[in-house]
């Protein structure tokens, strides 16, 4: 009664009186499922890898399923990190159901239905102290492209301030442990998100960096992306002539540039894909 009082409880009955359903306020769902978690933390992992295995198993994979028919993954991502299988909610449903892939024609919810405040909820799961603290569960490579995606999905949500700890974190996890490949990538967003907040020595800095980690790469089609990241920031800070000089220097891929997905919404080409 005083909960009903208080407002954190709300009673359906019928008209002799009988109680029919009761629901409750989110503050005090919130309480129950601590106390729960706290005291018997078992009981709280089985419950949810029961929810994740039920709606990874009733979910079905479709050719071009909308937003609403991915709902339930989005879900079972965060009931997956509750029960402890972050590994399996990030490879197996984040990648490999939402995303479908991590490559230039990958990141279906992102560049095909632009679910990216979805997608940003589900990698929340993944740390332990947004966005700053990642599970250890997860391995370094794992570790470095989750810091990544946030601070990309954090970028792309207008969330510039908070996008820049991730977004660096992720570059320097990546150089240390000699990953070229990805360190051009971090970089690179990294200096759009410089760019994107005014900060011009920055985004040059981070230019430079992702040039040079893509050159030992050995990627050449990812080396000339990055000096056209270059290029980028020399004509937003008014220098149209380095801009050309550098474009003009930028090698030629080897070979035809690979194939980008047939459908793009008209936002992504504001910014650079993760």
């Amino acid at each position: 009664s005083r909960l009903e009082r208080a407002g954190l409880l709300t009673l359906q009955r019928d008209t002799g009186g009988a109680l029919l359903a009761l629901d409750t306020h989110a503050l005090l769902r919130a309480w129950l499922a601590r106390r729960l978690r706290q005291s018997r933390p078992q009981a709280w992992r089985d419950g949810h890898r029961r929810l994740f295995e039920h709606l990874c198993r009733s979910t079905p994979d479709r050719d071009a399923p909308t937003l609403d028919e991915l709902l339930p993954l989005f879900r079972a991502v965060h009931h997956g990190c509750q029960a402890g299988l972050y590994r399996e909610a990030r490879d197996a449903v984040y990648i490999g159901r939402l995303l479908r892939g991590t490559g230039r024609t990958g990141f279906y919810c992102t560049f095909q239905l632009g679910a990216l405040a979805s997608e940003l909820a589900a990698v929340s799961a993944f740390f332990d102290e947004p966005w700053s603290v990642v599970t250890p569960v997860l391995d370094a490579d794992a570790q470095a492209w989750v810091l990544h995606q946030a601070g990309f999905l954090l970028r792309a949500l207008g969330r510039l301030d908070e996008a820049v700890a991730p977004q660096r974190e992720a570059w320097r996890r990546a150089a240390d442990r000699g990953d070229a490949a990805n360190a051009a990538i971090y970089a690179g967003n990294l200096s759009d998100l410089a760019l994107a907040l005014g900060d011009l020595p920055g985004a040059r800095d981070a230019a430079d960096h992702a040039i040079a980690h893509a050159r030992d790469s050995r990627d050449r089609f990812a080396h000339m992306v990055r000096w056209t990241t270059r290029a980028h920031v020399r004509h937003q800070a008014g220098d149209a002539a380095g801009a050309r000089s550098v474009s003009r220097a930028a090698p030629a891929p080897c070979g035809p540039p690979p194939s980008l997905p047939a459908r793009r919404p008209p936002w992504r080409s504001a910014c650079c894909g993760p």
